[in-house]
């Protein structure tokens, strides 16, 4: 898996305009926070075709230009992670 999207979704409480403006703020802080923190993960999935246990899909990154405020999207920086040495995933921060 090159890229995990993330969408934001989140419902509104109803169709009102004011919560139509909620739901489109609290996406917007979303985005915002995982854009500002610059956060890594470590994505392991769960039944994938052929496996049913947990596989190591790889170390992830925000992509800065493919992340709006509709969705975020992660890109696989690497395929390989040495969970004894975690400092190393600063290294692969943007």
């Amino acid at each position: 898996m090159p890229t995990i999207t993330e969408y934001l979704s989140f419902k509104p409480l109803d169709d009102s305009p004011e919560s139509r403006k909620l739901l489109r703020e609290k996406n917007r802080k979303w985005y915002l926070t995982a854009i500002r923190n610059n956060q890594v993960r470590v994505v392991f999935m769960k039944n994938l075709p052929g496996d049913t246990c947990f596989t190591f899909t790889g170390i992830y990154c925000v992509s800065y230009s493919l992340s709006d405020t509709t969705k975020v999207v992660w890109m696989r920086m690497s395929q390989e992670c040495d969970l004894n040495h975690l400092e190393i995933l600063d290294r692969l921060r943007n």
